[in-house]
């Protein structure tokens, strides 16, 4: 019977737990002091690693299995962070009113044929001439815990600009207020995938970067460890 491919060797749990162990107890020494306390683990663990090269050589690895150990110790399970991460608390969704949106399409609709017609511009003139419901509005917001005229002021810029897109897309007179009923909120459909996620595009982007970081300074620091 042709035996199954493996394409990730892993170690036994108390290989794991005995290398977790171990790299938390040096993680703050430097390279020469780990490699030589490196060596004593080694000594100290001689039984349990030959089962452990046995067993994965049986399953196919061709690789120096102490040379796999070194690298999780020092690699993987010296920068795993032990401490659980507090859950992100989820962001407070809050609708515009009906009438204030029902504003910005008849905005959007009476001006959307116009050349020079944008949303950065049509919604500078749309703050101009409605200045008694975005106050209204704003009051409305804060009570709903959004604070700050920047923060209030951004929520309703990127409404308008979200109806604007949309009634762009559709043609003049396309948008169904009744249907949106103050549900396409400053950030349209995807604020409420964001808030059921917790976590916004941007914060997403800063994580995968922050990742990046991370595995190019381990990289980094693997061919450093080669070079002496």
């Amino acid at each position: 019977m042709e035996r199954t491919k493996i394409f990730r060797y892993e170690f036994s749990r108390g290989i794991m737990e005995s290398l977790s162990t171990f790299s938390k107890q040096y993680n703050d020494v430097d390279r020469h002091a780990y490699k030589e306390a490196w060596s004593k683990w080694l000594e100290e663990n001689n039984r349990p690693i030959i089962d452990e090269e046995t067993r994965l050589k049986q399953d196919g690895y061709e690789g120096d299995i102490r040379v796999k150990m070194y690298k999780s110790s020092r690699y993987y399970f010296r920068k795993k962070s032990t401490e659980k991460k507090a859950p992100t608390e989820r962001k407070k969704y809050v609708a515009l009113d009906k009438p204030i949106l029902m504003q910005i399409d008849r905005h959007i609709t009476n001006n959307i044929e116009r050349e020079d017609f944008k949303p950065s511009v049509g919604f500078s003139e749309f703050c101009e001439l409605e200045q008694t419901a975005i106050q209204e509005t704003t009051r409305h917001l804060q009570e709903k815990g959004i604070t700050g005229c920047s923060n209030v002021r951004e929520k309703l810029k990127k409404t308008y600009k979200n109806r604007y897109f949309v009634i762009h897309k559709g043609g003049v007179g396309s948008t169904d207020n009744t249907a949106n009923d103050g549900g396409y909120d400053s950030n349209d459909t995807n604020n409420e995938e964001e808030e059921k996620s917790g976590e916004t595009k941007e914060d997403a982007e800063e994580m995968r970067l922050k990742h990046l970081q991370e595995m190019r300074a381990l990289r980094r620091e693997a061919e450093k460890e080669k070079i002496d």
